[in-house]
């Protein structure tokens, strides 16, 4: 069994921590400033934001979490990645309802 080189472990941390960043800013941003600024949009806006950071949420918990504390309780670790993936998946439903919704009222 050959060991993984560890180079390669910091080059994943970096770029899970990176976009687990971009993804929970960018969530953020479409919450408080994007809903105020398309009114029209404001559901659709703040449910694809809270699913962008419960996404990120995921990518941090998967990819660099478990990287970090490879010890930590699975039982804790797993209801939290559990209630992200729900959140995500509520609110992508939502948003996709919502933005179908919208296109068939047109």
């Amino acid at each position: 069994m050959r060991a993984r080189p560890r180079i390669s472990e910091f080059a994943l941390v970096g770029v899970a921590t990176g976009w687990s960043f971009s993804l929970v800013l960018a969530g953020l941003w479409s919450v408080v400033t994007g809903a105020t600024r398309a009114t029209g949009f404001s559901v659709e806006l703040v449910s694809a934001g809270l699913g962008a950071i419960a996404a990120g949420h995921v990518v941090f918990l998967s990819c660099v979490a478990e990287r970090i504390f490879p010890r930590a309780n699975r039982t804790i670790v797993l209801w939290m990645e559990m209630i992200s993936c729900v959140i995500f998946f509520v609110a992508s439903t939502i948003c996709l309802v919502a933005l179908f919704g919208a296109a068939s009222l047109r």
